[in-house]
């Protein structure tokens, strides 16, 4: 159980990288056009989307900040379910 916990762990991490990424890529103009943005890009989108559509700010966009804060719910939500079944 203690493998499936850290494998979980692991893919948030990864995951909140690709976000920051998002992020920085989004501030460089030249690297929005390489390989490696768009993998982000495909990556991030379908949680960022969503997130942009709850929280319209003009201007300014803070569904990264809000994805992260959503995934830490999330992996902590699943981690300690995995913990409560592997106990039982």
């Amino acid at each position: 159980m203690q493998l499936l916990i850290n494998v979980v762990s692991l893919l948030f991490t990864i995951y909140y990288y690709l976000i920051i990424a998002h992020v920085i890529i989004s501030w460089v103009p030249d690297l929005q056009r390489t390989r490696l943005a768009e993998i982000v890009h495909v990556l991030t989108e379908p949680v960022l989307v969503p997130l942009r559509r709850l929280v319209p700010l003009p201007g300014i966009d803070i569904s990264p900040l809000l994805a992260i804060i959503v995934l830490q719910i999330a992996q902590r939500f699943l981690i300690n379910l995995l913990i409560r079944t592997g106990s039982v």
